[in-house]
C-alpha cells in the first residue's frame, strides 16, 4: 500500500510539473519566434535606410538609431532564445519601442525637410520602408504585450519559509512525504 501512495504521489507531482515547463515553454518559444522577426526586420530597416536616404542630411542619424534598434533587437533575441530573465526582456523591450517611434519620427521629418532644398533627397519608392516598419511595429507591440502579459503571470513566493514556484498563482514544494500545490487560496497536499 505504501508503494502505491508513494507512486501515485510522484507520478501526480511529474505531471504537474511537466505541465507546468510545458506552458513556460510555449510561450518563451512564442516569444523567441516573435524575438527572432524583430531581429530580421530591424536589420532590414536599417539596410533600407542606407538605400533609400543616403543624400538626406539627417543620414548619420537615421543610421546610427537604426543601429542601435537593430542592436537591441539583436539582444531581446538573444535573451529570448536563452530564456532570459523576463524583467530583462521587459526593459529592453520599452528600449526597442522608444527608438521605434523615435525612427519613426525622425523619417517623417526628413522626408517633409527632402520637399526643400536643403534637406537633400531620398532615392526609389519608399512604399517598402513605410511596409517594414508598418510590419515591425506590429511585430513589436505584439511582443511587448506577450512578455509583458508572461512578466505578469511569473513570479515565486514565500510562504511560511517555503519558496513556493509557478505560474498563474500556482506553486509547489515537497513535504513530510508528498508535495503540497497551493494556489489561488487553495492547497492541496498529495501523499501520505
Amino acid at each position: 500500500m505504501t508503494f502505491a501512495r508513494t507512486l501515485m504521489m510522484t507520478l501526480v507531482s511529474f505531471l504537474a510539473i511537466t505541465a507546468a515547463q510545458t506552458v513556460q515553454a510555449g510561450s518563451y518559444r512564442h516569444i523567441d519566434e516573435l524575438a527572432l522577426q524583430l531581429q530580421e526586420q530591424a536589420r532590414e530597416l536599417y539596410s533600407e535606410f542606407k538605400l533609400h536616404y543616403r543624400h538626406v542630411s539627417d543620414y548619420r542619424h537615421l543610421r546610427s538609431d537604426g543601429a542601435s534598434l537593430s542592436r537591441v533587437a539583436s539582444h531581446i533575441h538573444s535573451v529570448a532564445h536563452r530564456r532570459g530573465d523576463i524583467h530583462h526582456l521587459e526593459s529592453d523591450m520599452a528600449k526597442a519601442d522608444r527608438l521605434f517611434h523615435h525612427l519613426e519620427e525622425l523619417v517623417g521629418r526628413i522626408e517633409h525637410d527632402t520637399l526643400h532644398p536643403v534637406g537633400g533627397h531620398t532615392h526609389g519608392d519608399l512604399h517598402h520602408v513605410h511596409s517594414v516598419m508598418q510590419s515591425m511595429e506590429s511585430t513589436l507591440h505584439h511582443l511587448k504585450a506577450d512578455v509583458e502579459s508572461l512578466a505578469h503571470t511569473r513570479h515565486s513566493y514565500q510562504r511560511h519559509g517555503r519558496r513556493y514556484y509557478g505560474r498563474l498563482g500556482v506553486g509547489y514544494h515537497w513535504r513530510r512525504g508528498g508535495v503540497h500545490l497551493r494556489g489561488n487560496g487553495v492547497g492541496i497536499h498529495i501523499g501520505f
